[in-house]
């Protein structure tokens, strides 16, 4: 708060190194050692500049690009949201403090874990969807086996064909055909009803698991980027914070299973 209350500050340091109880030795250097403060308005016009450019970057990719969709639904994906919002905050919280002070920005372990946290997310995200349309691909192939035995069966020996099997194909085509497939053998899936709807929507309306990851992204968003304005670093996270992280997203994953396609 001290050096605060001047617009910048830039202070040289005598470094001196101890062992021990033995007094210090000044340390000689070529470079000389400075503390450096940044002006107000330099900071807030980086904040500024790398908020908008997050803001802008996130809009183009929604909007323009199908990068954050599912490739096998067409529906806005939370794991691939989570996983682009948390890499350009880092990549904008990288550049941002290379240009106020001049240096590389030393990426903490826990911002890792949390990249490491939503790119297994959405990979795990990924893979539940292509298991469940193996799943759906299956289940349609075996509707039409049967179906196709069933009038074999007919046309072999009509009169030895029951009521009971006619209803059975007739139920069999029904089902084979409320599936209304798509060139990919998977069930249409329901329309985007835009991005926040998407990843909160779990097919049968806001979901509580999908709602809570995206607040706490968010949350930890705003933290992050206030203590990268406030300190020009990146902010370690304590481990209880990212577990409760990791297991809001497993539970997530956990839900989505049996989530509609």
């Amino acid at each position: 708060m001290l050096f605060k209350s001047k617009k910048e500050y830039i202070m040289p340091i005598e470094v001196s190194l101890a062992v021990g109880n033995e007094l210090p030795l000044v340390v000689q250097s070529g470079h000389p050692f400075c503390f450096y403060v940044a002006p107000a308005p330099k900071i807030l016009f980086i904040v500024s500049s790398a908020l908008l450019g997050l803001f802008a970057a996130y809009y183009l990719i929604v909007s323009k690009t199908n990068m954050l969709k599912d490739s096998d639904t067409g529906l806005y994906s939370l794991g691939k949201s989570q996983m682009a919002f948390w890499g350009l905050i880092v990549l904008l919280s990288f550049l941002g403090v290379w240009i106020l002070t001049g240096i590389m920005e030393y990426v903490p372990q826990q911002a890792l874990i949390l990249l490491g946290i939503s790119g297994a997310t959405g990979l795990s995200a990924v893979l539940i969807g292509k298991s469940k349309k193996s799943g759906a691909e299956d289940d349609l192939n075996k509707l039409r086996l049967e179906e196709q035995k069933l009038k074999e069966q007919k046309e072999k020996n009509p009169a030895a064909f029951l009521p009971e099997n006619e209803n059975q194909l007739t139920a069999i085509s029904q089902k084979i055909a409320e599936l209304s497939l798509q060139p990919g053998n998977l069930p249409r899936p329901r329309p985007s009803r835009g991005f926040w709807r998407d990843i909160c929507d779990d097919g049968n309306g806001v979901s509580f698991h999908r709602l809570q990851v995206v607040v706490w992204t968010l949350v930890l968003g705003m933290v992050f980027i206030r203590y990268v304005a406030d300190s020009m670093s990146m902010p370690e996270f304590p481990e209880t914070l990212l577990i409760l992280m990791g297991i809001s997203n497993l539970t997530y994953l956990g839900f989505k299973i049996p989530e509609k396609l």
